[in-house]
């Protein structure tokens, strides 16, 4: 399923002006019955639910750093050691 949010490719977000873009949808899934739960990141969500709807589970987080994921032919221990481009 995807969201306002997810369908704008051509606007920046903050443009829009909208502040439920990735939620909206959502919510009117489950409360059309179209979805029975959905799984979203916590920092999207408002801070006021709408009537009806509640958070049902906050997992515990697992490490948030980024990884970089590279070809094996591609060596170094660092960004600094990449090649440029």
């Amino acid at each position: 399923m995807t969201t306002l949010g997810d369908r704008i490719l051509d606007v920046s977000l903050p443009k829009i002006g909208e502040k439920s873009l990735f939620t909206k949808d959502l919510e009117d899934a489950l409360r059309n019955n179209t979805v029975d739960f959905v799984v979203h990141s916590l920092k999207d969500l408002p801070t006021t639910l709408p009537d009806g709807l509640a958070v049902g589970a906050v997992f515990e987080r697992e490490d948030p750093r980024d990884a970089l994921v590279l070809r094996e032919d591609v060596k170094g221990n660092s960004l600094g050691d990449l090649p440029d481009g």
